[in-house]
């Protein structure tokens, strides 16, 4: 089974209206595999911030109502995916990459 960095813009495709996302079928798609149990998710720990940034900054431009955004938050912390520091991530690819 595949382990995959999820990156926070990907993750606020599966919540912000399709219209105008790039990508947006793409994001489901890995979304599928993970429900499928195909690959796991891990996370680095700024995730959580920047997931809620682009959230926000989607409510004040007018793309996705603001009593939406802490359902969002809290259905994607459901998940409980793995959340490792940025810096282990870095080591890893950079160590996987010599």
């Amino acid at each position: 089974m595949s382990l995959i960095v999820v990156d926070a813009n990907v993750a606020a495709k599966w919540f912000l209206p399709a219209n105008g996302e790039t990508l947006a079928g793409e994001a489901f798609a890995l979304f599928d595999k993970y429900a499928k149990d195909e690959v796991r998710f891990i996370v680095p720990d700024l995730f959580w911030v920047e997931f809620a940034n682009v959230i926000w900054k989607a409510v004040r431009l007018g793309r996705f109502p603001k009593m939406s955004a802490g359902a969002a938050l809290a259905s994607l912390t459901r998940h409980n995916f793995p959340t490792v520091p940025s810096l282990t991530v870095i080591s890893h690819n950079l160590a996987e990459g010599e």
